[in-house]
């Protein structure tokens, strides 16, 4: 009798033990929602509520695609105690304004600082710079850009494909003298050469090239999102610091 309750209090310890490390686990894995989600962050931390059907930027053919959605989810996890985000290159109105536990949000991009949709107006209906999303817009290239002072988060959603070097300008973003904590980026999923139509230097992108243009560093995160015309993005995360991923 003793033995058989011995081994029941065993096995007791080990099914606990199971359970958190598969709890661990799980903190470190994506979600993928669909439209309809929204995303809680507790724990005493700020509470972050948001349909997850609008992310994309308004008024363009991106609007309601899901790897925001996924993104978004990533970015409550990574970037939840961070105190300032960088977007490197962004449409308007910015992805990061809608970070509303960050209180610095900036974006830097080659072009017209919040630049126009494609109905020539921006997120907030106006012409120019939007000027209500809580955004810093600065106008430049982040490849030749000064960076002033460290960001704890860094975005950077479809951009590197477009980029004339790649490694030298995710390797700038993984420097944690621009990056403190953690840097997200996504990247088109294994895409041919779509031409003019979508302007990219670089095609066929996957895990093991963007992990070729990061260097040795391994991701925390990785995640492929499929959207429903069948296309796929890839959407990667680092963590300069241990403490994001606990």
């Amino acid at each position: 009798m003793a033995w058989g309750r011995w081994r029941r209090a065993t096995w007791l310890v080990v099914v606990a033990g199971a359970a958190a490390a598969a709890s661990a686990r799980a903190r470190r894995m994506m979600t993928v929602v669909d439209a309809s989600s929204r995303s809680e962050m507790g724990g005493g931390k700020a509470r972050v509520m948001f349909a997850l059907d609008a992310l994309g930027p308004k008024g363009t053919k991106r609007e309601g695609l899901r790897y925001y959605a996924t993104a978004f989810l990533a970015a409550t996890q990574f970037g939840r105690d961070s105190s300032s985000v960088l977007e490197i290159g962004c449409a308007s109105n910015a992805f990061v304004g809608r970070m509303a536990w960050i209180e610095k949000k900036t974006c830097v991009a080659p072009y017209h600082a919040g630049y126009a949709n494609a109905d020539g107006r921006n997120g907030s209906g106006t012409m120019g710079a939007a000027s209500d999303d809580g955004v810093e817009y600065v106008g430049a290239d982040f490849a030749t850009w000064r960076v002033e002072r460290a960001y704890d988060f860094c975005v950077c959603m479809q951009v590197l494909e477009h980029v004339d070097d790649p490694t030298k300008f995710l390797r700038k973003m993984l420097d944690p003298r621009v990056c403190r904590r953690a840097v997200l980026v996504s990247v088109p999923y294994k895409w041919g050469d779509c031409g003019e139509k979508c302007s990219h230097r670089w095609h066929g992108i996957d895990e093991d090239v963007i992990g070729a243009w990061s260097g040795v560093r391994e991701p925390a995160q990785t995640t492929v999102i499929r959207e429903r015309e069948g296309t796929a993005r890839l959407i990667v995360v680092y963590a300069l610091n241990e403490s994001v991923v606990v």
